[in-house]
């Protein structure tokens, strides 16, 4: 709704535009705005109106088309020819992503549960956009994840996850529009149709990430600010300024991909042939720091950092210390193969990762190369990037008249390039490169339209989005079937059941069961989540407790398990979880499951008396490393009656303090 009916308020600048193009560029900038709009309710406690923000906003959008006479919607024209196949696989990516918009989120979608949605539900439950100190990623920009929140009020995740895929469907309207503008209608559907088979935008699509979002806020902002300049038309660099704004607006990487914008947006302006003042530069890109500007102050306002807990260093932050900036640094760079980005090899190797075998560059474990399969780009981003780079020596005879001179792709492949050292020198995950794919794939449709060799790129992206296809069924949509088919209930799906023979069946959430159980015994309380962070199941207060993030318990100062008490207690905390089941049996780990009195399943019998950690145990490397002395604390707590276990799941146990 918002996004067809609030697209007429920026007619204005839409208007020279594919009218395909119209409509895609126009509802990302819709639900962009109407991300911020919620934004700035919730900043005054007004969270649950924004459903009836929608409406507003779409009464706003046809009041604005009666008066200018702005038509909103083209007439469809179906694809025609060949040109079937790309729409036909683009459609059926679409539908595919729904499989994961309409199931329950489980730990394959980790950071939907751990704050994309949890973040939301909290600020839901509070009434206002606060301060969550154990949650660093609540202060990132989110103007996307603000529209998780009215899909959360009328829907739950179901209805929040719709707007990532509805995000995705008219980004690739976008994509169609711009590549038929300047290379033709065949190229049109397949670069929409490389972008809908790329195995991390098929998967991304149907959950709460946003990097899919990010990535097509920033690319085709960068594609449009370019072109803008190229052609000397400010309405259209307006246009890339806004999506520049509201990626910034949406992640920290959005800092980089606008000073690289900026700098291949100078090079397009210095060669128009229209050239004319250097505002027709400044002011989109001075648009697109004020767009973003408001997260950046309230992360001043609320931490003291405009980009926490980053660069702690220089700008310092709320609840952040050196430390914890040190673990946090080193875990971005399990990402990838950690090259020099001067070793052209080494980009090499990282680019070929990237589109074939992403296991280094995304979870879990990412330094054994176990990474999940579907979070790749696939070869066709890959060969859209060569065909770009190829375009740049040579005169681009199959350029349309009027959608920009013959070398705009030279500034094109320059924010490509730089875009990639900057992944490849900052933290290489997969899902961070995401804005060099907006601009490939119509790269790509014009490798397929307009090269000699085109037959055989439109062989190359069928295969590609074939097997891209299977990867996702395998991988992503089969393990969703149970529930999809009908066969279990969500309950059933995510906690687990017993079947006939009255065996306990798994769930896919370890967490949800024990969450049920805090749900009825924590009312009223607090709960400390400790190696948990699906925080979202639970409908009482709780903090994530474990070493690294956040300063509040204090850690570094503890001695005794008293002292973890009087944390926890001054903390609100009433109730305590434990999630040893992400733990191997190492001789450490049974040592520590001894010291309090656990026995092989994880419960307290006559066949596991406590052996409390000896003052020398106590006085090693293990307890002067806050990340594993909570344990030490944990087990004397525990022996001394502090903690009192009351149930346990399997490894999982919940504990409570006593009065």
């Amino acid at each position: 709704m918002v996004a067809v009916g609030g697209s007429p308020l920026f007619g204005k600048w839409l208007k020279g535009l594919d009218t395909a193009a119209r409509v895609g560029v126009g509802g990302l900038l819709a639900l962009a705005t109407y991300g911020m709009a919620i934004f700035a309710t919730g900043l005054v406690g007004g969270l649950k109106l924004s459903p009836a923000l929608a409406i507003l906003m779409t009464v706003a959008g046809i009041v604005v088309t009666i008066k200018t006479k702005y038509r909103p919607l083209p007439v469809f024209q179906g694809p025609k020819g060949l040109d079937v196949v790309p729409f036909a696989l683009a459609t059926l990516a679409m539908l595919l992503a729904l499989a994961g918009v309409f199931s329950p989120s489980t730990p394959l979608d980790w950071d939907s549960l751990a704050y994309h949605l949890a973040v939301p539900k909290i600020w839901l439950e509070t009434g206002k956009i606060t301060f969550i100190s154990y949650i660093h990623h609540s202060n990132f920009p989110g103007t996307v994840d603000m529209l998780f929140i009215p899909g959360l009020v009328v829907g739950g995740q179901f209805a929040a996850k719709a707007a990532i895929w509805l995000i995705t469907v008219f980004g690739a309207i976008s994509i169609f529009g711009l590549a038929r503008e300047r290379y033709g209608v065949s190229a049109g559907w397949w670069s929409a149709a490389t972008f809908c088979t790329i195995p991390m935008v098929m998967w991304e699509s149907g959950t709460a990430y946003i990097d899919v979002a990010h990535g097509l806020l920033a690319g085709l902002g960068t594609w449009l600010l370019i072109q803008g300049l190229d052609k000397a038309e400010r309405n259209r660099a307006i246009l890339g300024g806004l999506l520049l704004g509201f990626a910034l607006g949406s992640k920290y990487t959005g800092i980089q991909t606008l000073g690289i914008a900026a700098v291949a947006g100078f090079l397009a302006w210095r060669g128009s042939e229209r050239k004319s003042g250097l505002k027709d530069l400044a002011i989109p890109i001075g648009l697109a720091v004020l767009v973003a500007l408001p997260w950046y102050v309230k992360n001043i306002v609320l931490t003291g950092n405009p980009v926490y807990p980053f660069f702690y260093s220089l700008l310092g932050g709320k609840n952040w210390d050196a430390f914890h900036s040190m673990i946090y640094t080193e875990e971005q760079k399990t990402f990838g193969i950690g090259a020099s980005p001067l070793q052209p090899i080494s980009l090499g190797i990282a680019l070929f990762g990237l589109a074939l075998a992403p296991g280094r560059f995304t979870n879990p474990q990412p330094t054994l190369g176990n990474g999940f399969l579907f979070v790749s780009l696939g070869a066709v981003v890959m060969v859209g990037l060569v065909w770009l780079v190829l375009q740049t020596g040579r005169a681009s005879n199959h350029v349309k008249k009027g959608s920009g001179s013959v070398g705009m792709e030279r500034k094109l492949a320059l924010a490509v390039g730089l875009t990639l050292l900057a992944w490849f020198a900052l933290s290489q995950q997969s899902r961070y490169i995401l804005a060099i794919a907006p601009i490939a794939c119509i790269a790509f449709g014009s490798a397929v339209s307009h090269h000699k060799l085109g037959g055989l790129f439109k062989g190359i992206g069928v295969v590609n989005g074939f097997l891209a296809l299977c990867i996702i069924w395998t991988m992503w949509v089969t393990p969703k079937m149970p529930y999809l088919s009908g066969g279990l209930t969500e309950e059933e799906y995510v906690g687990g059941f017993a079947d006939n023979a009255g065996n306990r069946v798994p769930g896919q959430v370890g967490f949800y069961q024990p969450a049920k159980k805090l749900n009825e015994v924590a009312k009223g309380g607090k709960v400390a989540l400790y190696d948990e962070v699906f925080g979202f199941f639970l409908d009482v207060p709780y903090i994530w407790a474990s070493p690294g993030h956040t300063t509040e318990f204090g850690y570094a100062e503890m001695k005794t398990g008293d002292d973890l008490i009087a944390s926890l207690k001054k903390l609100g905390v009433t109730h305590v979880y434990l999630n040893l089941s992400i733990y191997p049996a190492s001789p450490e780990v049974v040592r520590w499951f001894e010291a309090m009195g656990f026995g092989p399943m994880v419960s307290r019998d006559a066949d596991s008396t406590p052996k409390p950690f000896t003052p020398e145990e106590k006085s090693g490397p293990a307890f002067d490393d806050i990340r594993t002395k909570w344990r030490f604390l944990m087990a004397e707590a525990i022996n001394q009656g502090k903690l009192r276990p009351i149930e346990s799941f399997g490894k999982r146990v919940i504990l409570e303090i006593a009065p």
